[in-house]
């Protein structure tokens, strides 16, 4: 697990595998971010 920050500053925790890098968990939550629908 990683803690992040999405692209609108708010933090979260998402689930990655042993070893991924942060900067690529934050990379991966941008890309969810930008997917989910708004509302």
């Amino acid at each position: 697990m990683r803690e992040v920050t999405f692209p609108d500053r708010s933090r979260g925790i998402i689930l990655v595998r042993a070893g991924t890098p942060q900067a690529e968990a934050e990379a991966m939550a941008a890309r969810m971010w930008a997917e989910m629908p708004e509302g």
